[in-house]
């Protein structure tokens, strides 16, 4: 009875550092998912868009290669202002490499593209935080800037954190009372 009952305080104690835990700390590898960037062609086929260092700085001679299933289909390099286009593009997914890193884009006609297609694609080349895109001047999550918080946590996360350290804080307690009472009870009914 008494194993049992330890057993499940650690189980509740490890939960609750599981939930005071960073999710970073304890996520594995990220998955190798590929996801596209659509890019609306102007009507000429033309594809526009620039290439930025991790700091938001155009870079200026940067070699932009545009390739499908591994072979070259163009190649270009930005100008001062960090600027590229290339022509004679198609409706298709093409990979777009700059540098060391290769981008999958979906490039559509203005016709057909969906509404979130951009018409000019923006490459950062250099190191940047993992999950984080260069946006309106700072990096923030992709889909989502926060307003603030605290140590970067957003309301409901502070709010889940401050109930569990709560729920222990109480646990804790009520686990000294019940054991005073079960000694209690011990010694009152020993023979």
């Amino acid at each position: 009875m008494k194993l049992l009952r330890n057993v499940t305080h650690a189980a509740v104690v490890l939960a609750c550092c599981g939930l005071l835990m960073p999710q970073g700390a304890i996520a594995g590898p990220p998955a190798a998912a590929k996801s596209h960037r659509d890019i609306t062609l102007s009507a000429t086929g033309m594809m526009s868009g620039n290439v930025v260092n991790s700091q938001g700085q155009p870079l200026d001679g940067a070699i932009v290669s545009v390739q499908r299933g591994g072979q070259e289909l163009a190649k270009t390099v930005s100008d001062a202002q960090g600027n590229f286009r290339v022509a004679g593009m198609k409706s298709g997914v093409y990979e777009v490499a700059v540098g060391q890193q290769v981008v999958p884009v979906r490039c559509w006609t203005a016709e057909i593209a969906p509404p979130a297609s951009q018409t000019q694609a923006t490459f950062v080349v250099g190191p940047t935080v993992r999950g984080q895109e260069y946006v309106d001047g700072g990096y923030c999550p992709p889909d989502y800037c926060p307003p603030g918080g605290m140590m970067g946590l957003d309301l409901i996360t502070l709010w889940t954190v401050g109930a569990s350290t709560g729920a222990l804080v109480l646990t804790a307690i009520n686990q000294a009372d019940l054991n005073k009472i079960q000694k209690k009870i011990d010694q009152c009914c020993s023979p």
